[in-house]
């Protein structure tokens, strides 16, 4: 998708739709962000949080964990 046609479909442009959610999927991969999946989490009240491989972490990364979880819970009063 030319850049173009990119601001097209973002500002709705010449009679073009917005993005599909396919599409915007993929701009979420093509990030590596989080950002559309922050959207639709917070529309219905909920957050997203990165799965940790619990195979794989150490004690660190399970503290890292339990401090995102807390940190993103004190952000919407749970």
């Amino acid at each position: 998708m030319s850049l173009p046609v990119f601001k097209d479909r973002l500002y709705e442009n010449k009679g073009t739709r917005f993005f599909t959610c396919d599409e915007l999927l993929a701009l979420q991969e093509l990030s590596e962000t989080t950002l559309v999946a922050d959207y639709f989490a917070r529309a219905v009240g909920c957050i997203v949080i990165k799965k940790t491989n619990v195979a794989k972490a150490g004690s660190y990364d399970l503290f890292e964990s339990m401090l995102s979880i807390g940190i993103a819970r004190g952000e919407y009063g749970a």
